[in-house]
C-alpha cells in the first residue's frame, strides 16, 4: 500500500478510465505501485492496457513485455500483439499472437487476431484463407463470422454474407458489429422487415433507434447518427 493506494483502487481507476477515456490517473497509480513491487506481472499488464488505450504505445509495449517476462501468459502476449498492431508493426504483432497461441491453443483470440493483423497489413487473400482455417476450428466465433461476412460482401456474395452475419448474432446476441452489418445488408437488399427484429434488439440494449418511412424512402438513425438511407 502506498498512502492508501492498493491494487483494487488502481484497478477501479482503470475501469473508470475505460468509461471516461482519461487514463492518466490509472497510469499514475500503476506506475507508483510498480515502484513498490516491480515483480507483479498483473501491475505491468494493467499499466500496459492503460498506456495502450491512451496512445502511449512504446510504453505499453514495454509494460506488456515485462509482464510476460515475469509470467509468460497468453493474455500478456495477446495484449502485446494488439499494441504492436496499433503501432503498425505487423510482423511483431503476428509473432506475439503466434506465441500466445502456443501458450494456450484453446484460446481463439490470438488466432483471430492473426487474421486481423493480416488484413490490416494489406494482405486480404492471406487473411481470408487464415480466417477460413480459423472458422473451421471455431465455427461459432461471432467476430470471425462477422469478418467472413464482410469478405463475402466485398466479393458480391450477399446471401453468403447475410448467412454469416446471422450465424454471428445467433452465436452471440451482443455481437454489435455483426448485428449492424446484418441490418445494413438486409436493408441494402430491400429486406427491411427482416431487419426490424435486429433494430429492436439494439433498442433493447439501450440504443436510440429512429425509423422513418416516407414517400418511398426509408431512413434509419442509430443514436442520432444516420445509419441507412434507401428506398422502401
Amino acid at each position: 500500500m502506498i498512502f492508501g493506494l492498493t491494487k483494487d483502487k488502481a484497478h477501479a481507476k482503470l475501469q473508470r478510465a475505460f468509461e471516461t477515456g482519461d487514463f492518466a490517473a490509472a497510469i499514475d497509480a500503476y506506475t507508483r505501485l510498480i515502484k513498490k513491487d516491480p515483480t507483479d506481472h498483473e501491475l505491468f499488464n494493467n499499466l500496459g492496457m492503460a498506456c495502450m488505450e491512451s496512445g502511449r504505445l512504446p510504453e505499453s509495449i514495454e509494460a506488456f513485455r515485462e509482464a510476460n517476462r515475469l509470467r509468460p501468459a497468453c493474455a500478456h502476449l495477446s495484449n502485446l500483439g494488439s499494441a504492436l498492431l496499433r503501432q503498425k508493426d505487423f510482423e511483431g504483432a503476428r509473432g506475439a499472437f503466434e506465441d500466445a497461441r502456443k501458450l494456450d491453443p484453446n484460446d481463439p483470440k490470438p488466432w483471430f487476431n492473426i487474421t486481423v493483423a493480416l488484413r490490416e497489413e494489406g494482405r486480404p487473400e492471406d487473411a481470408y484463407r487464415e480466417l477460413q482455417d480459423f472458422l473451421g476450428a471455431h465455427p461459432t466465433h461471432a467476430n470471425g463470422l462477422s469478418d467472413m461476412g464482410c469478405y463475402h460482401l466485398d466479393r458480391g456474395e450477399t446471401a453468403e454474407a447475410i448467412g454469416c452475419f446471422t450465424k454471428a448474432v445467433d452465436a452471440n446476441p451482443a455481437a454489435l458489429p455483426a448485428r449492424l452489418n446484418l441490418i445494413q445488408a438486409l436493408c441494402d437488399t430491400g429486406r427491411h422487415q427482416d431487419a426490424t427484429p435486429h433494430l429492436e434488439a439494439l433498442a433493447g440494449l439501450g440504443f436510440k433507434i429512429r425509423v422513418n418511412v416516407e414517400n418511398g424512402r426509408v431512413e434509419i438513425d442509430i443514436n442520432g447518427a444516420p445509419f441507412y438511407r434507401g428506398t422502401a
